[in-house]
């Protein structure tokens, strides 16, 4: 875990047989414009780096968020990670288990954003 600042706390966690690259953010500064959780896939995995975790990256889209009024924001992104709950061999990589997760801590914001990819629509099924 790296700290980036007093406010800021990211993680990462690299590519394993146990999961996916998985990529956190957690700002705990309240802002005016109030709470919002972020996730994403691997299309949003980029977006998640904060400059001082990965050389030449950053600010991250959280960070972006916060320095916008937005706060608390708790991000993650990961690497195969679905926005459903059918990832039954992986519930590492499960978006909707992370966000009830974060809700059992406390944290439940009235706004989500989601990014995910192709892979993710299809699954949908149009609903």
């Amino acid at each position: 875990m790296a700290v980036v600042s007093a406010a800021v706390v990211a993680t990462a966690q690299p590519a394993t047989a146990e999961g996916p690259l998985f990529v956190s953010v957690f700002i705990e500064t309240p802002g005016p414009r109030g709470a919002v959780a972020v996730i994403g896939d691997s299309v949003m995995l980029g977006s998640a780096y904060e400059a001082p975790l990965v050389a030449g990256w950053g600010p991250s889209l959280a960070r972006m968020l916060a320095d916008r009024g937005w706060g608390p924001v708790h991000m993650a992104a990961g690497v195969g990670f679905q926005a459903g709950k059918f990832v039954a061999n992986n519930p590492g990589a499960n978006m909707s288990l992370w966000l009830a997760t974060q809700r059992a801590a406390g944290f439940d914001p009235p706004v989500i954003v989601v990014s995910i990819g192709p892979n993710d629509i299809i699954a949908c099924s149009g609903n």
